[in-house]
């Protein structure tokens, strides 16, 4: 499971953001439930994705 502030990498290669990494920034409601929003390094906002797509890096 994923909490705020948690470092990640895209795992998915069919995702066009596939090994970037970011910063857990929320989880995700409505369109996006049972999503995680994410923050890619570099970017000014947050994308939606699924928790499989999802690694969670060393801390």
């Amino acid at each position: 499971m994923f909490k705020v502030s948690d470092a990640v990498k895209v795992k998915n290669e069919g995702l066009e953001a596939h090994g970037r990494a970011g910063c857990v920034v929320g989880f995700g409601a409505g369109e996006t439930a049972g999503m995680v929003e994410v923050r890619l390094d570099g970017d000014d906002e947050a994308l939606a994705f699924a928790p499989a797509d999802l690694e969670k890096l060393s801390n």
